[in-house]
């Protein structure tokens, strides 16, 4: 009787074991939507976290400027030459992908050329901004 009671209580304890292993690993698993990760034990939640820039404005400060010389040199451009003409695929590390695109305003309005062919007078506010394709 002592070894199957023995047997038994080995048995509950290994149980009761693996049940408390798992429900530690499914606590750990689901997070709360809002957080983000635990660093030396303080929580940080996506309001902590700066969401990266998505949008650029510049402005030229004297005429006949080609906004591509405006811009070049302010921010980090990642620039891929078609035979249509040039494209903007990335700004300071963030890149376009088949869902989003850098988009080029002239004075708030969507400009009618690309930014090597865009020429500027005094004042032109040029903005590059990394909107949603939509179809």
């Amino acid at each position: 009787m002592q070894k199957k009671t023995l047997r038994f209580l080995i048995g509950l304890v290994l149980f009761s074991a693996m049940a408390w292993l798992v429900l530690k690993y499914v606590q750990v698993r689901q997070t709360a939507p809002n957080m983000v990760e635990v660093k030396n034990g303080a929580e940080t939640t996506d309001s902590d976290v700066a969401a990266p820039q998505t949008s650029w404005t510049f402005t030229a400060s004297e005429s006949a400027v080609n906004a591509l010389a405006l811009i070049n040199g302010q921010v980090e451009l990642q620039l891929k030459e078609y035979d249509f003409g040039v494209m903007v695929e990335g700004v300071n590390g963030l890149l376009s992908d088949n869902q989003n695109y850098f988009a080029i305003y002239l004075n708030g309005d969507y400009a009618p050329v690309g930014l090597a062919d865009l020429e500027l007078v005094a004042g032109d506010v040029v903005e590059l901004r990394y909107e949603a394709i939509t179809y």
